[in-house]
């Protein structure tokens, strides 16, 4: 009877199917073929997320998001990424999934914001994991940056359509900005 044994890895490798065959020392009849599995005795990588750079600027800030798995693997971990907030896709720029190669336990990505000439408030950007191939979600990860507007508020004008009025009559008041604005404007009667 002839024994051998695995190769032991420090990685994980998700539960690998194998073959034994063999042919008898003593004739030419050869063993029956043996499937089996080998089960995978390393925990299954745990994958967060970590951010630098909050807030960011609207003209081209940058935040970096760090992936990470608490191990080694031998196979290639994915994590695939929600956006959510009050920043819409038009205001930044990033990638819906990334991966940490094989034998890797980190890597990074940027969150970018794109300028408008839109006068706003502040906006967020929330990054979820979604799912994780070959690992799972080290409880819930999530991200935040908050993109701090840089435009100024538009300039306003407030004209009437007559200079006087007969008391019971009606003016209109004309209110002219002199650039788009993604705030409400209000004019306030005093």
């Amino acid at each position: 009877r002839r024994q051998r044994q695995m190769c032991i890895r420090d990685r994980y490798e998700g539960d690998e199917p194998f073959t034994a065959t063999g042919t008898s020392l003593s004739g030419p009849s050869p063993f029956p073929v043996q499937n089996g599995i080998i089960l995978e005795d390393e925990g299954i990588p745990q994958f967060s997320l970590t951010l630098v750079g909050d807030p960011i600027a609207e003209n081209a800030g940058v935040a970096t998001v760090t992936a990470t798995i608490s191990g080694l693997s031998a196979l290639d971990t994915t994590g695939n990424f929600i956006f959510t907030g009050s920043a819409d896709s038009s205001d930044f720029t990033s990638v819906n999934s990334f991966t940490i190669p094989a034998g890797m336990t980190t890597g990074n990505f940027d969150i970018t914001a794109v300028d408008d000439a839109l006068n706003e408030i502040d906006e967020t950007i929330v990054l979820d994991v979604d799912s994780v191939t070959n690992g799972q979600e080290d409880g819930v990860q999530q991200v935040t940056t908050t993109i701090t507007d840089d435009d100024a508020a538009p300039l306003t004008a407030v004209s009437l359509s007559l200079s006087s009025v007969i008391e019971g009559n009606t003016v209109d008041v004309i209110l002219t900005i002199d650039a788009p604005s993604g705030q409400d404007l209000s004019l306030i009667h005093i």
